[in-house]
């Protein structure tokens, strides 16, 4: 099961190495990585490249989704424990019939 993450965003430079590297830390590997800036003023693009071209061989570009793939989202500003992906697909697996599944917040 591939598993695609997007992540759009604007102005978020500050945030945008974290969000990244807290992908590069997920027990679940395998992921795809959608990059979407949205016309940012800002360093967010370089810093989004920067971060992607040091995540070299894990992340990878997708042109297609296929039915039974599936999509995460992520904001530029929030950051996954390492875990997060592997629970989720998971509690996915154990109960086929669900169509989606969301976890809790921590803010910090």
């Amino acid at each position: 099961m591939r598993v695609h993450v997007v992540t759009v965003g604007r102005n978020c430079e500050p945030f945008a190495l974290r969000c990244l590297e807290s992908l590069a830390e997920q027990t679940r590997q395998n992921v795809t990585v959608t990059v979407v800036d949205d016309a940012s003023t800002d360093g967010t693009v370089r810093a989004a490249v920067e971060a992607v071209n040091d995540l070299d061989g894990w992340v990878g570009v997708v042109n297609t989704v296929r039915v039974g793939d599936l999509l995460a989202f992520l904001d530029p500003d929030d950051r996954w424990l390492a875990h997060k992906l592997e629970v989720q697909l998971a509690h996915l697996a154990a109960e086929p019939a669900a169509g989606g599944c969301v976890s809790h917040v921590r803010q910090v």
